[in-house]
């Protein structure tokens, strides 16, 4: 029997939550949301449905199976962005959820209010009565939102292409038994694609993925759209409710499994790897995903405070900011990019900036290095950096190594130094820091030397030549007294 709970309009001040809820055993079957008085200006409607939220609990559980900024949990992100699909959408304005959501025990439906002006919202409710026993064999629904959250994994396996599971971007990680059913995507981002990383799902502790694909845009459902202009589109199971003609700034997408739900005994994670062009940044990744569990199966992840939720909305100029699987490698303290550094002199050969973001080891501070090529045995490149102050101090370097590097002689300010190098190695990889001895700087300008004597018996001589030289950074050390 359907009962429907009918429309109310809940006003919610500043800081408060307000709650809707039924007793005994029963499926929401029907969830409708329609914000009211919003203002015109389209940044501030985005601002409040990232300010206000919706939790779902039940059977009287004290964390919500359900959480997420309220338009997020209706599968659009930024704002009220008109779509359909058979499990949610968003029309005139009002979102609705059609997922069937079981309880044997009661519900509750939570909204809160985590901005400084009041709110307004008409809710819609419709329930359909269950047998208690039956009601409690069916699966809870779960949702979860989140900016990249890597609870449940050791992060640093996912971090900058250091780990062995780079650049795969958690969608969700969850144990126990369930269905994974979808999720929402969110993406801001300037210059080229960000669409090419594959959908991964491991299954019940599975050590390769039993669904991998071949692009976030196929997994969507939109495959060789991504030329300009861009448009939205609907379908029964997947959407894009926003983008704009160019692609620039926000893209949101949906995917729902409907005939496809994947199943699972002991645990699911599924992940999206995140893989946007070079010229793709900056970029921001958060999602909302949907499952359906038992009691083993509950809902891992935790609210999300305002000022972490919040839509950043990083200009064009702040490259910096990417998903964690694509952070920046920042510099230390004391250190100076080797890019950053002065070439007085070399001997043969050219220099310039290589970009290494897109090589496997990635251990480069700001993804980037000098490098010197087609350079000659005996010739020598001559590498200038300042000192503010006087005083006894440690210098570290940190080279890059392959397999048609050469070796080395360093001198500082024309004096040798206690050691060479030798930079082979059968992969493009890093030395990690070299200590290069401890000297009495004066404060002004000083020149490393890097002069190519030889080669590793296993190097390979390329056409850039065999005596290829990279400076990661130069680090400045105090001395230990």
């Amino acid at each position: 029997m359907s009962v429907p709970i009918g429309t109310e309009t809940l006003e919610i001040a500043p800081g408060r939550t307000r709650e809707i809820g039924c007793t005994g055993a029963g499926a929401v079957r029907m969830l409708k949301v329609k914000p009211l008085g919003l203002p015109d200006d389209r940044i501030k409607q985005e601002d409040i449905l990232r300010e206000l939220t919706i939790s779902l609990s039940w059977d009287g559980e004290k964390k919500p199976s359900v959480w997420a900024p309220l338009g997020d949990f209706f599968a659009t992100s930024p704002g009220l962005n008109s779509f359909k699909t058979r499990p949610m959408g968003c029309v005139d304005g009002e979102f609705y959820s059609y997922f069937y959501m079981p309880f044997s025990d009661g519900m509750r439906l939570s909204i809160g209010n985590d901005g400084d002006a009041s709110r307004k919202l008409a809710v819609e409710l419709e329930t359909v009565s269950l047998d208690e026993v039956a009601a409690s064999k069916l699966l809870r629904f779960r949702a979860a939102w989140h900016g990249d959250d890597f609870t449940g994994l050791d992060s640093e396996r996912f971090l900058h292409k250091r780990g062995d599971r780079w650049p795969d971007w958690p969608l969700l990680v969850v144990n126990g038994r369930g269905r994974y059913v979808g999720m929402s995507q969110h993406v801001w981002k300037y210059g080229g694609w960000w669409g090419e990383g594959d959908e991964k799902f491991f299954v019940d502790g599975e050590a390769f993925p039993s669904t991998i694909g071949t692009g976030s845009e196929d997994y969507i459902g939109y495959a060789w759209a991504a030329d300009p202009p861009f448009i939205t589109f609907s379908s029964p199971s997947a959407s894009i409710s926003r983008i704009n003609p160019d692609a620039q700034q926000d893209t949101s997408v949906c995917r729902f499994h409907l005939s496809d739900d994947v199943p699972f005994e002991k645990g699911f994670q599924g992940f999206i790897e995140v893989m946007p062009n070079r010229d793709c940044r900056p970029a921001v990744y958060d999602v909302c995903a949907y499952w359906y569990g038992d009691s083993s199966s509950s809902n891992p992840y935790s609210a999300v405070p305002l000022e972490k939720r919040r839509h950043l909305r990083p200009s064009r100029e702040m490259q910096h900011v990417m998903p964690s699987t694509f952070e920046v490698i920042k510099p230390g303290p004391g250190m100076i990019e080797g890019e950053n550094m002065a070439v007085v002199r070399t001997g043969s050969g050219r220099h310039w900036i290589q970009d290494m973001a897109g090589f496997a080891d990635g251990t480069w501070s700001g993804d980037g290095q000098l490098i010197w090529t087609e350079g000659k045995l005996g010739d020598e490149i001559e590498m200038e950096f300042t000192v503010g102050e006087s005083g006894r101090r440690e210098l570290v370097a940190a080279f890059t190594k392959a397999a048609d590097y050469g070796a080395f002689a360093l001198s500082l300010d024309g004096k040798p130094l206690a050691r060479d190098i030798d930079l082979f190695d059968e992969k493009v990889t890093t030395t990690g820091e070299i200590p290069l001895g401890a000297f009495d700087l004066t404060p002004g300008k000083h020149v490393l030397t890097a002069k190519a004597i030889g080669q590793n018996p296993k190097a390979k001589t390329g056409a850039t030549g065999g005596y290829l030289f990279g400076l990661d950074y130069l680090r400045i050390k105090e001395t230990k007294q």
